[in-house]
Order: C-alpha cells, then structure tokens, then sequence
C-alpha cells in the first residue's frame, strides 16, 4: 500500500487544533512517515534507544510512555499502537506544558488564585474552630441555638433545656 506523506500531514493538521497535540506514523526502523507538527527534514529518525524504538524490540504492539522528542525536544505524554498487518505504528500525544495548562485551568485556574482560595478557607474554618471552642468552654452547644449542653436527656426534658 502506497499513501504520500502530505495526505496524513494534511489530515493530522485538521485534528491537531488543540494545543500541544502531536500525531506521527512512524515505520518499525524509526523513519517518520509523517508527522504533526510538521517538521522540515521529513529524513529524521528515532534512534535506537529511544522509547518507542525500545518498546517495539521488547514486542509490545500498544503502550504510552512520557519522553522529551529526539526530533524537537518537546516533553510529551505518547501512547502509540502498531497498525495490523504493518510495520508501522501510530502515535498520538499531547505537550506536557499542555497537560499542566489544562489541569490548572480544570481545577482552578492560576496558583495565586488557588493560593487566595485556600487562605479564606483556612480563615474561616480557624474562626468557627475558635468560636465552637468558646462555646464549649462556657458549657453552651454550638448546635443546640446556644443553650447548655444535656449530657442526659431525661435531664434535658426536666429542666426545659
């Protein structure tokens, strides 16, 4: 089977919208078939020791790894699959700067913000401690509207408390 490469560089630029996405088929001898971003010097190769050449020796036909790129230098999260019937294998990741922006906006946005969120939350949790902890020192239950604490019922419902 014969695909020109600008057909699947074509292609992985009309998926690859969100940032920090990275797609490439890659033969069994580390040779880029093509590849997103696009690079250049399409000759560029993995070398022997790099992690999806290491898994392809070791017979794994799927698996994901965390590498910074031999061709860019890019720290990337990679999970790749060989295609059947091919020695090839396709692969799909995403920048690790990109999966760090995303978690911090998923969960809160910038540190400063999480920082100033955590000391109100602080803040408020030592006020009711203290305030809960006065109330107890002067017999009085947070709970029950400020009345005195009934360590027995039958002498709560005597009394009127």
């Amino acid at each position: 089977m014969a695909v020109r490469p600008a057909y699947f560089d074509d292609f992985y630029s009309l998926i690859g919208q969100t940032p920090g996405s990275f797609y490439a088929l890659v033969r069994e001898d580390g040779a880029f078939l093509a590849r997103y971003p696009v690079r250049a010097n399409r000759t560029l190769r993995l070398s022997n020791s790099s992690a999806l050449r290491r898994s392809i020796v070791e017979g794994r036909n799927r698996g994901e790894f965390t590498v910074s790129s031999e061709i860019d230098g890019t720290p990337r999260r990679i999970a790749f699959r060989k295609l059947a019937g091919y020695p090839v294998y396709a692969l799909a990741g995403t920048d690790s700067a990109a999966i760090r922006h995303e978690v911090a906006d998923h969960y809160g946005g910038s540190s400063d913000l999480r920082a100033a969120r955590h000391a109100v939350a602080v803040a408020v949790l030592w006020v009711a401690l203290r305030r809960t902890r006065a109330a107890l020192r002067r017999g009085r239950s947070p709970r029950n509207g400020g009345r005195p604490h009934c360590i027995r019922p039958s002498s709560c419902r005597r009394s009127g408390n």
